[in-house]
């Protein structure tokens, strides 16, 4: 058993029709900026990382959607990382993450 909370969340690879109205509820100003300079067949690919980052570290946190996804802030590079969060959710130094992009049959 953990010592520590958990959060996981697990999503389908798939493309999202209208993306773009979905950025300002889940990521934050940085991120939406990150999003845009990816060239634009990858932005479903990324969304969904920084959502299943996101919605696992406010599983982990046990406050799932009380706090709004886009006032965290994610590295969402090969070593993903928390870059900032609400007090509610105490340090960036006490969340670890870890992701797998293992697309299954």
């Amino acid at each position: 058993m953990a010592r520590t909370p958990i959060g996981v969340d697990v999503e389908p690879l798939r493309e999202i029709e209208h993306l773009d109205s979905m950025y300002d509820l889940v990521l934050a100003a940085e991120e939406q900026a990150i999003l845009r300079k990816t060239p634009r067949e990858f932005h479903s690919r990324l969304f969904l990382r920084y959502w299943t980052l996101k919605e696992a570290l406010l599983k982990a946190a046990g406050l799932g959607f009380a706090v709004s996804p886009n006032t965290v802030v994610i590295d969402a590079g090969p070593a993903p990382a928390v870059l900032a969060v609400p007090a509610a959710l105490g340090s960036v130094t006490q969340w670890r993450l870890i992701a797998s992009l293992r697309p299954t049959q």
